[in-house]
């Protein structure tokens, strides 16, 4: 997602438990990084975005059928 000035990228994987520990979010330089589940699947969202804004970013998903 980009609106020309920064971007955020989702990558959706299904979710397992031997792999995917914990939520959480990190930082490096200005690259912030916001991993959660999301019923059976596991989301990564990267951006070059204040921690806040991404974290809200990955909170509004929703999966729809």
């Amino acid at each position: 997602f980009s609106d020309g000035l920064t971007h955020v990228s989702v990558f959706v994987e299904p979710y397992r438990a031997d792999r995917h520990r914990s939520e959480g979010q990190a930082q490096l330089g200005a690259t912030n990084t916001v991993l959660r589940r999301l019923g059976e699947h596991w989301i990564t969202a990267v951006g070059d975005v204040p921690a806040a804004t991404l974290k809200l970013f990955a909170d509004a998903l929703e999966r729809r059928r």
